[in-house]
């Protein structure tokens, strides 16, 4: 017995001896291979318990029947811990219980506090003389609605509300007030508010949206949300050497008209020449930095044209703008 009861509180895994043709058994049991000492392994009680009732599985240094021994005296001391546990709640409960004011004590404080008194004997014997009402019957009244509480018993409550015809006998004697005048008045009145509300909507004109108006109205929206996208969109900074740059710069100058009507400024009004071709090399001119192939090439831009023309020597190719061409036109 003392064995087992090692066996158990050196904790898990538990391993075990085993022959390698009962290891479909083992494993079915629940057991797990122990690579780090060669041997088949339970990694809770239940596992081994499982494993030694297979009686293909020894508990390694300890006899399975005193290991199973000692799991159910284990078994039982927790049981008798828990039902102990419980026990003692339910008895802190019970005296918690015992300790919390009982319903007539909480209708007695809220009595004192109200200051209501008792019921006097000639209020009691009215109500049974003339509404055949027993005390009993007046419990329930406590909390109706028949005026102050203070300084008025149950039963002078009840004759008052009678004798103003707040409440019936019949009610008291059910127990169960029906609606009262004021209800019935704060009922009425709001049924009427809710009716002249319903007219007041039903003589506003109505206005009728077509189906073609529902479309438009959408795509007006949602052209509105993709142009609040676009601008809330950030925008990829412009290369300030590429040629929409370049267009953009050029585009902000003010043209300058020429003086001859018939010129091609005023009938063509270039703001951007495209590619100019050097004539004398056949390659085209760059627009940054203003070369072509030729080595002696001066290239300017004319600030009313934007033409691209030479200016080391007027009388080579390409040694005139389309402002020169214009006035010798």
């Amino acid at each position: 017995m003392d064995g087992g009861r090692a066996y158990l509180a050196s904790g898990p895994p538990y391993f075990g001896k085993s022959d390698f043709k009962d290891m479909a058994i083992i494993k079915k049991a629940g057991g797990r291979w122990g690579g780090s000492r060669k041997m088949w392994k339970a990694e809770d009680e239940s596992s081994l318990k499982a494993l030694i009732e297979t009686d293909k599985w020894m508990p390694d240094g300890a006899d399975g029947r005193f290991v199973l021994m000692a799991m159910r005296v284990n078994e039982d001391k927790r049981r008798a811990d828990r039902q102990q546990k419980e026990a003692a709640g339910r008895e802190a409960a019970a005296k918690k219980k015992a300790s919390q004011p009982t319903a007539e004590d909480v209708e007695k404080q809220q009595r004192k506090e109200a200051n209501i008194p008792d019921d006097k004997p000639e209020e009691i014997k009215r109500l049974w003389d003339e509404y055949q009402i027993t005390p009993e019957m007046l419990r329930t009244v406590l909390n109706w609605e028949l005026g102050p509480k203070s300084a008025k018993s149950d039963a002078l409550r009840t004759l008052c509300g009678l004798g103003f015809k707040l409440i019936t006998k019949e009610e008291v004697w059910c127990g169960v007030r029906n609606e009262s005048r004021c209800a019935a008045n704060a009922r009425r009145m709001k049924e009427e508010a809710a009716a002249r509300e319903s007219a007041k909507r039903k003589d506003a004109p109505t206005k009728v949206i077509t189906k073609g108006a529902k479309v438009a109205k959408v795509a007006k929206v949602t052209k509105a949300v993709k142009v609040a996208k676009a601008e809330a969109a950030p925008k990829k900074p412009m290369n300030p050497y590429s040629k929409e740059a370049v267009q953009q710069l050029w585009a902000l100058d003010p043209q300058e008209e020429a003086s001859n009507p018939t010129s091609i400024i005023n009938t063509f009004q270039p703001k951007w020449v495209p590619d100019t071709i050097c004539l004398q090399c056949k390659q085209p001119v760059t627009d940054q930095f203003m070369d072509c192939h030729c080595l002696e090439a001066m290239w300017v831009r004319c600030s009313a044209c934007g033409g691209k023309y030479r200016a080391d020597d007027t009388r080579k190719a390409n040694g005139e703008c389309l402002c020169l061409l214009a006035k010798h036109a």
